[in-house]
């Protein structure tokens, strides 16, 4: 072999080698753009890892490159020692296996790869140069400039997922220029439809927050009725709730498109529907229930001309009404997602009548409490707020619920009672209650001033306290003791009022009675609690009037 054939050779083998340092310096170029994509999504946070495995993937280049050039030199060498022209073997062993017209269709596609990279190269300048430009453009919408730091992570993301979008078509459209498998090709633009779905389904999510509080601040501003204007601000607490409800629509519509691009699963796709609907049906429910709460608050819980037993009526049954509301619009929306979900609702009903017919044999003192509480409310017996005394417990009624009634006594104690278990009932509260207060003085002391200290002392308390309906009446002698005489005296007030009224009128007598110099014998008051409804004699039948001694 000459010499200029051996020089020919090496010059082939250096320019064979220089081909795979270029080769394998654009592979570790990629890596390095990869890397830096990822420093900018919520990859950032383990960049370590990252970077680790970027030095282990570079290694593994370093070491396949270090086998193809020793591969290469083998090769080339056994040639040159042969005697053999490198140039020609490579190529037979090269084109041996390839069909005609290899080296044209090649050629013809990495053309076509270059003009997609240089397009995608253009574009994704214009995104750079147009993202922040449309940006401040849109910040000039009224109300959108609170939200700044939302809208620049929105347009930074679109610049971004535009520019991977770009790079993964070239990618893609490479692949199918040079011929690659079906199914790789076919993976890459799946992968495509996945990255874009996936990307802007994150991108509204983010959009969510400013177009909400923009359309908040804006309806705040532009209701057309001071009246919509203060229904709208009660339900404004369901604005957070609006903004989950958006985004976990859209997550779980993001998700099932991407499932059913992928052939394998695309038959759960369906599944993603249905839980939009069943997300759809848990927030209109919940926003059915705060709707007829303000309807409740506003149209029938108004003093408005409602005299005090019509108003305390309304504040018994708006609650009440409210929870039947709720438990109602919960147990119709369960069933609309049993429903939804595919489940046969008519078996659930029937079971549930037969659960109920079962547990009401079973549970019947729970049947009496239910049916009890009704006759109550419906009878008005009593009300929130009346003063009534039912077995062992007297005092304020909190709450009457279908099932149990709540008494706060003067104590403070909380009496809870079933409704089952409610006999006889003293409502303190219906029309007025007569404070009566029992004055014992001396056998020997004039009857007369003392009659007339107690009246004058009973118009003071009249004028004193708008509890107070009449001046005191003085009934007379109750009775004659030991070297005593017992006075019943009674002050009409407001029904509740009796027991306030009785302390305050017992300090003013014996105030009265010092200044006076009329002594006080065995002091003693009880307070006698007389239900009428309708005005009536005070000297009345017994049977009429029952005296309740402190501490009872």
């Amino acid at each position: 072999m000459d010499v200029t054939t051996v020089v020919n050779d090496l010059f082939i083998t250096a320019a064979e080698f220089g081909a795979l340092a270029l080769l394998f310096g654009l592979l570790a170029a990629g890596i390095g753009r990869g890397v830096q994509m990822l420093q900018g999504s919520r990859w950032g946070t383990h960049l370590g890892d990252v970077q680790r495995l970027k030095l282990r993937v570079r290694r593994w280049l370093l070491l396949l490159f270090l086998c193809c050039v020793g591969g290469l030199l083998l090769f080339n060498g056994t040639l040159i020692v042969q005697g053999r022209p490198v140039w020609p073997a490579t190529v037979a062993l090269v084109t041996a296996s390839l069909p005609p017209n290899f080296w044209r269709q090649l050629a013809w596609a990495l053309v076509q790869i270059a003009l997609l990279a240089a397009a995608a190269w253009l574009l994704s300048r214009l995104t750079v140069w147009a993202a922040p430009r449309l940006e401040r453009q849109v910040l000039k919408i009224e109300y959108l400039s609170v939200n700044e730091r939302q809208v620049a992570s929105f347009f930074g993301g679109l610049r971004r997922l535009i520019q991977r979008a770009l790079w993964l078509a070239v990618v893609a459209l490479g692949a199918l220029a040079l011929g690659v498998p079906a199914f790789l090709s076919d993976s890459l633009v799946v992968a495509l439809r996945i990255l874009l779905i996936i990307g802007f389904g994150r991108l509204l999510v983010r959009l969510i927050g400013p177009v909400v509080n923009t359309l908040d601040a804006l309806s705040e501003k532009y209701l057309p009725s001071q009246a919509l204007d203060a229904f709208y601000g009660q339900l404004r607490g369901l604005i957070p709730l609006l903004s989950r409800t958006l985004e976990a629509i859209i997550y779980v519509q993001a998700v099932s498109l991407a499932v059913s691009q992928v052939g394998a699963v695309s038959g759960y796709a369906v599944y993603g529907v249905r839980l939009i609907q069943v997300i759809a049906i848990v927030f209109l429910g919940r926003v059915l229930i705060e709707v007829i709460n303000v309807l409740i608050d506003k149209f029938f819980l108004v003093r408005g001309e409602l005299n005090e037993d019509q108003w305390r009526q309304r504040v018994t049954f708006g609650p009440l009404i409210k929870s039947v509301v709720r438990y109602g619009v919960v147990f119709g929306g369960t069933l609309l997602v049993l429903s939804t979900l595919g489940f046969d609702i008519g078996p659930i009903l029937i079971a549930l009548g037969g659960v109920g017919l079962v547990i009401g044999l079973a549970a019947q003192p729970v049947t009496t409490d239910l049916i009890s509480g009704l006759f109550i409310l419906f009878e008005n017996l009593y009300l929130v707020g009346d003063y009534i005394e039912t077995g062992n417990a007297r005092g304020v009624v909190e709450s009457i619920d279908i099932r149990t009634t709540r008494i706060r006594d003067p104590d403070g104690q909380l009496h809870l009672i079933r409704n089952g278990q409610i006999g006889d009932i003293v409502n303190f509260s219906k029309g007025y209650v007569y404070a009566v207060v029992l004055v014992s003085i001396a056998y020997k002391t004039d009857l007369e001033r003392a009659f007339a200290v107690i009246r004058a002392t009973g118009q003071e308390l009249d004028k004193a306290q708008e509890d107070v309906f009449e001046p005191t009446q003085v009934q007379g002698i109750e009775e004659f003791g030991e070297g005593r005489v017992l006075i019943r005296t009674a002050t009409r007030v407001k029904p509740g009022r009796h027991q306030d009224m009785a302390r305050e009128f017992r300090s003013r007598i014996m105030a009265a009675f010092d200044r006076e110099g009329i002594p006080l014998i065995d002091y003693k008051v009880s307070v006698e609690a007389e239900v009428l409804l309708l005005p009536q004699p005070l000297a009345g039948p017994a049977d009429h009037r029952r005296t309740l001694t402190p501490g009872n």
